[in-house]
């Protein structure tokens, strides 16, 4: 099958999507990692135990 303009009109919307799928699957991970990667916080009543307790 000769590569000509015809072929290249067909297939490009194709590969279009394809590679906007697959951006936004990248950013999707990426996105994810950093998250992952963070440090836990600590939880929100930690710092009322002493109050809630009498301690």
């Amino acid at each position: 099958m000769p590569l000509t303009f015809e072929t290249l009109r067909i297939i490009l919307p194709y590969a279009v999507i394809l590679a906007a799928i697959d951006l936004i699957e990248s950013l999707l991970t990426l996105l994810y990692l950093g998250f992952a990667n963070l440090p836990p916080s600590p939880p929100l009543a930690e710092g009322d135990d002493g109050a809630v307790y009498g301690v």
